[in-house]
């Protein structure tokens, strides 16, 4: 695996990646704003109803594929030699990274045991892109948090 991989899957800070993680998918949501933000507001409130703990599974499930898409990016930022730091660098391919995520979660999500995870997805998928994108560099932030 890549070097973002195996750093953000260790189990000596794998707890505190996951925290991380969820305090930006809520700090992303909570910047929404608009319709779609109203969308993303309700698909977010509507999954942590699940369960107790639900988002935190799905970050569970979701870390190493998400890791290993940003570790191809990882890869090509060093052999680049950027001199923007790798949140920066990644902005201007957050449309393609984004795209990628999506692929995995569209993947995932065929898996999905419980109908109303399944039917939220579908519902904020057509507009998901966008605040995907939105967060791309933020994810990268986090992520190079561990890595100094």
């Amino acid at each position: 695996m890549g070097v973002l991989y195996d750093v953000m899957l260790n189990d000596e800070i794998h707890t505190q990646v996951v925290s991380d993680y969820m305090a930006l998918i809520s700090n992303q949501v909570q910047r929404t704003s608009g319709p779609s933000g109203m969308v993303i507001k309700t698909a977010y409130k509507a999954l942590k109803g699940v369960k107790p703990g639900y988002i935190e599974e799905v970050v569970e499930i979701l870390l190493p594929s998400f890791m290993t898409v940003l570790d191809g990016h990882y890869e090509e930022y060093n052999e680049n030699g950027a001199k923007a730091p790798f949140h920066v660098w990644i902005e201007g391919r957050s449309p393609a990274v984004a795209d990628q995520l999506l692929e995995i979660t569209d993947e995932v999500i065929q898996h999905a045991d419980k109908k109303v995870v399944v039917k939220v997805y579908k519902g904020v998928r057509k507009i998901a892109k966008k605040h995907v994108t939105a967060a791309i560099p933020d994810m990268a932030a986090v992520t190079m948090k561990y890595m100094d």
